[in-house]
């Protein structure tokens, strides 16, 4: 079965995280966690700084689309 897919460009500001997101199990992230408690955990836990500091230096691929769902409409 194929599924196809449309490649959309967005405002950052319009994205979220997914508070259910399973690599944030081990966080103490819960569902009354904000936007800033994930990046917390994602910048001091799992080392964001790193993925950062690589697209400095080396440029964002465009052919390595950072991936999105819609929910909720």
């Amino acid at each position: 079965m194929v599924t196809e897919h449309t490649i959309t460009r967005m405002e950052v500001s319009k994205l979220s995280f997914d508070i259910q997101n399973p690599r944030l199990v081990d966080s103490n992230i819960k569902g009354n966690s904000t936007e800033a408690d994930i990046i917390k955990v994602l910048w001091h836990t799992m080392d964001v700084k790193e993925l950062v500091m690589s697209i400095v230096a080396s440029g964002f691929f465009q052919h390595e689309p950072i991936i999105v769902t819609q929910e909720d409409n």
